[in-house]
C-alpha cells in the first residue's frame, strides 16, 4: 500500500451517499479504512465492500453503532453479538480486514506501523462527573436526548451494552499490548459513539 486513507459514516441507505460512493475514482495502490456506520443492513455492507475492494488495494472495516442495529422490520433474528458476527462473515466474503483479523503491517507513506482495527463498543463513562452511571440515561432524557441505540442496538447475549463493552475491552487490551511489543507505532482504527478516530500510538508511550 502506498497510502492509507480513512472514511466513516457512509450511511449508504441514503441515495445521495450511495451515488457519491459510486463516483469514487480507483486507488489501486492505496488502502482504505472504513471507520463504521456503513448502514444498518448486511446488504449495505455487501454493496460497500464489493465496490471498495475493487477500487482499493486493501480495505479495513470496523463497525459503528448502525451496523449493529436490529431494525423493527428485520425478521432475521440477528441481535447484538450475532449481528456483529454476521457482519464479520460478510467482510470475510470480500477479504476485508476486520477487528477479528491479525493486525497488518503498513510500510507506505507515514509508516511503518501496525494497522489495528478494533471493536470495543462503548459505555457511558463519558458522562459528566456529577452524574452516576445509573442516572446517565435519565440525565440525558431531561435534556430531551434519547439515543437510538437504546431501542435498536441490543446487547444479546450480554445483559447490558456495558457488559458487552467490558468483555470487548478485556479482549482487546492484551492484543494491543502484544502488538506494541513489536516496537512499531500502532495505527488504531475504531468507531465510538462520539469519536471517530485514527490514532497512532508509539511504543514509547506504553
Amino acid at each position: 500500500m502506498r497510502r492509507l486513507l480513512a472514511i466513516a459514516d457512509l450511511h449508504v441507505s441514503h441515495k445521495f451517499n450511495l451515488e457519491a460512493l459510486h463516483s469514487l475514482d480507483s486507488y489501486e495502490e492505496d488502502g482504505l479504512i472504513i471507520c463504521g456506520d456503513v448502514g444498518e443492513k448486511l446488504e449495505h455492507l455487501r454493496t460497500v465492500f464489493e465496490l471498495t475492494t475493487q477500487l482499493f488495494h486493501t480495505v479495513f472495516w470496523v463497525p459503528g453503532n448502525h451496523e449493529l442495529y436490529t431494525l423493527p422490520a428485520d425478521d432475521s433474528g440477528l441481535r447484538g453479538e450475532m449481528k456483529y458476527k454476521a457482519c464479520i462473515a460478510v467482510a470475510n466474503e470480500y477479504g476485508v480486514i476486520t477487528p477479528e483479523d491479525e493486525f497488518v503491517r503498513y510500510d507506505g507513506d507515514g509508516g511503518p506501523c501496525l494497522i489495528c482495527p478494533i471493536f470495543t463498543l462503548y459505555d457511558y463513562s463519558f458522562r459528566p462527573d456529577h452524574v452516576s452511571r445509573e442516572d446517565a440515561l435519565a440525565w440525558a432524557e431531561e435534556e430531551n436526548i434519547v439515543a437510538t441505540d437504546e431501542a435498536l442496538l441490543h446487547p444479546d447475549p450480554y445483559e447490558t451494552r456495558d457488559k458487552w463493552c467490558e468483555e470487548l475491552v478485556a479482549a482487546t487490551v492484551p492484543r494491543l499490548e502484544a502488538a506494541a511489543a513489536h516496537g512499531l507505532p500502532l495505527g488504531i482504527s475504531m468507531y465510538e459513539e462520539l469519536i471517530i478516530s485514527m490514532v497512532f500510538v508509539s511504543k514509547k508511550y506504553h
